[in-house]
Protein backbone atom coordinates (compact mmCIF):
# COMPACT_ATOMS: atom_id res chain seq x y z
CA UNK A 1 0.00 0.00 0.00
CA UNK A 2 2.69 2.33 1.27
CA UNK A 3 4.59 1.32 -2.11
CA UNK A 4 1.67 2.29 -4.06
CA UNK A 5 1.43 5.89 -2.69
CA UNK A 6 5.23 6.77 -2.92
CA UNK A 7 4.51 6.13 -6.80
CA UNK A 8 2.15 7.80 -6.87
CA UNK A 9 3.53 10.40 -5.26
CA UNK A 10 0.08 11.54 -2.92
CA UNK A 11 1.12 14.07 -0.09
CA UNK A 12 2.37 12.64 3.58
CA UNK A 13 -1.80 13.94 4.41
CA UNK A 14 -3.30 11.80 2.42
CA UNK A 15 -0.74 8.88 3.23
CA UNK A 16 -1.97 9.58 7.06
CA UNK A 17 -5.07 8.84 5.80
CA UNK A 18 -4.99 6.22 3.38
CA UNK A 19 -3.16 3.95 5.94
CA UNK A 20 -5.59 5.20 8.64
CA UNK A 21 -8.31 3.88 6.52
CA UNK A 22 -6.08 0.46 5.57
CA UNK A 23 -5.68 0.08 9.60
CA UNK A 24 -9.36 0.64 9.87
CA UNK A 25 -10.40 -2.24 7.06
CA UNK A 26 -7.65 -4.86 8.57
CA UNK A 27 -9.44 -4.27 11.71
CA UNK A 28 -12.82 -4.52 10.75
CA UNK A 29 -12.03 -7.69 8.55
CA UNK A 30 -10.35 -9.48 11.82
CA UNK A 31 -13.99 -8.85 13.96
CA UNK A 32 -16.13 -10.22 10.71
CA UNK A 33 -14.05 -13.17 10.79
CA UNK A 34 -14.12 -13.78 14.47
CA UNK A 35 -17.78 -13.17 14.00
CA UNK A 36 -18.07 -15.87 11.45
CA UNK A 37 -15.70 -18.14 13.11
CA UNK A 38 -18.19 -17.81 16.51
CA UNK A 39 -20.96 -18.59 14.13
CA UNK A 40 -19.43 -21.80 12.56
CA UNK A 41 -18.60 -22.75 16.18
CA UNK A 42 -22.14 -21.96 17.94
CA UNK A 43 -23.57 -24.10 14.52
CA UNK A 44 -21.83 -27.31 15.14
CA UNK A 45 -21.85 -27.45 18.85
CA UNK A 46 -25.72 -27.12 18.48
CA UNK A 47 -25.76 -29.93 15.82
CA UNK A 48 -23.59 -32.32 17.71
CA UNK A 49 -26.42 -32.07 20.61
CA UNK A 50 -24.11 -30.29 23.11
CA UNK A 51 -27.49 -28.53 24.33
CA UNK A 52 -29.22 -31.88 25.23
CA UNK A 53 -25.93 -33.17 26.81
CA UNK A 54 -26.05 -29.74 29.24
CA UNK A 55 -29.26 -30.28 30.02
CA UNK A 56 -28.69 -34.12 30.90
CA UNK A 57 -25.78 -33.06 33.27
CA UNK A 58 -27.88 -30.79 35.12
CA UNK A 59 -30.25 -33.14 35.69
CA UNK A 60 -27.78 -35.41 36.96
CA UNK A 61 -26.17 -33.09 38.97
CA UNK A 62 -29.51 -31.81 40.39
CA UNK A 63 -30.47 -35.74 41.33
CA UNK A 64 -27.33 -35.67 43.20
CA UNK A 65 -28.01 -32.32 45.13
CA UNK A 66 -30.87 -34.34 46.42
CA UNK A 67 -29.16 -37.56 47.42
CA UNK A 68 -26.69 -35.69 49.47
CA UNK A 69 -29.00 -33.45 50.61
CA UNK A 70 -30.58 -36.90 51.89
CA UNK A 71 -27.55 -38.38 53.36
CA UNK A 72 -26.75 -35.15 55.23
CA UNK A 73 -29.87 -35.63 56.93
CA UNK A 74 -29.50 -38.62 57.83
CA UNK A 75 -25.89 -37.80 59.27
CA UNK A 76 -28.00 -35.95 61.59
CA UNK A 77 -25.31 -35.72 64.73
CA UNK A 78 -26.03 -37.46 67.30
CA UNK A 79 -24.94 -36.47 70.78
CA UNK A 80 -22.68 -39.63 72.32
CA UNK A 81 -22.75 -39.84 76.01
CA UNK A 82 -19.84 -41.88 78.23
CA UNK A 83 -21.87 -45.02 77.41
CA UNK A 84 -22.82 -44.73 73.96
CA UNK A 85 -20.88 -47.15 71.79
CA UNK A 86 -20.01 -46.78 68.34
CA UNK A 87 -22.42 -49.68 67.50
CA UNK A 88 -25.20 -47.68 69.23
CA UNK A 89 -24.44 -45.24 67.21
CA UNK A 90 -24.56 -46.85 64.31
CA UNK A 91 -27.38 -48.18 64.88
CA UNK A 92 -29.14 -45.31 65.33
CA UNK A 93 -27.85 -44.13 62.07
CA UNK A 94 -29.32 -46.69 60.19
CA UNK A 95 -32.75 -46.60 62.13
CA UNK A 96 -32.43 -42.45 60.72
CA UNK A 97 -32.03 -43.98 57.01
CA UNK A 98 -34.71 -46.60 57.35
CA UNK A 99 -37.21 -43.65 59.24
CA UNK A 100 -35.77 -41.50 56.05
CA UNK A 101 -36.76 -44.52 53.32
CA UNK A 102 -40.31 -45.49 54.65
CA UNK A 103 -41.13 -42.59 56.63
CA UNK A 104 -43.27 -43.98 59.38
CA UNK A 105 -42.30 -47.73 60.89
CA UNK A 106 -42.93 -49.58 64.03
CA UNK A 107 -40.31 -50.90 66.08
CA UNK A 108 -41.27 -54.01 65.28
CA UNK A 109 -41.04 -53.21 61.72
CA UNK A 110 -37.63 -51.91 62.29
CA UNK A 111 -36.06 -54.60 64.10
CA UNK A 112 -37.11 -56.97 61.47
CA UNK A 113 -35.05 -54.82 58.97
CA UNK A 114 -32.55 -54.27 61.38
CA UNK A 115 -32.27 -57.95 62.76
CA UNK A 116 -32.18 -56.87 66.11
CA UNK A 117 -34.59 -57.24 69.20
CA UNK A 118 -37.55 -55.14 69.01
CA UNK A 119 -37.44 -54.31 72.56
CA UNK A 120 -33.71 -52.59 71.56
CA UNK A 121 -35.36 -51.13 68.88
CA UNK A 122 -37.93 -49.24 70.76
CA UNK A 123 -35.02 -48.46 73.47
CA UNK A 124 -33.29 -46.91 70.27
CA UNK A 125 -36.03 -44.93 69.08
CA UNK A 126 -36.71 -43.41 72.63
CA UNK A 127 -33.59 -42.08 72.46
CA UNK A 128 -34.24 -40.47 68.97
CA UNK A 129 -37.42 -39.38 70.62
CA UNK A 130 -35.69 -37.62 73.53
CA UNK A 131 -33.32 -35.79 71.38
CA UNK A 132 -35.65 -34.24 69.41
CA UNK A 133 -34.50 -36.33 65.73
CA UNK A 134 -38.05 -38.76 65.80
CA UNK A 135 -41.38 -38.24 66.53
CA UNK A 136 -43.73 -41.26 67.97
CA UNK A 137 -47.50 -41.04 67.05
CA UNK A 138 -49.46 -43.53 68.49
CA UNK A 139 -52.26 -45.26 66.01
CA UNK A 140 -55.08 -47.31 67.73
CA UNK A 141 -52.31 -49.73 69.88
CA UNK A 142 -49.41 -49.03 67.50
CA UNK A 143 -46.54 -46.53 68.27
CA UNK A 144 -45.46 -45.58 64.97
CA UNK A 145 -42.04 -43.23 64.28
CA UNK A 146 -40.73 -40.67 62.02
CA UNK A 147 -38.37 -38.14 61.27
CA UNK A 148 -38.58 -34.77 63.05
CA UNK A 149 -39.10 -32.52 59.93
CA UNK A 150 -36.51 -29.83 61.14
Amino acid sequence: MLRFLRDRKVGKGKKDYLSELSKIARDERERILKDRIREIVTEELVNCGINKRIDDISKYTKSLDKKIEGLKSSLVPLSRSKDDSIRKIKMKRMIIELLNKHKRLTASDMSVKLDLSRTRCSEYLTELERSGVANGIVISRQKFYELNNQ
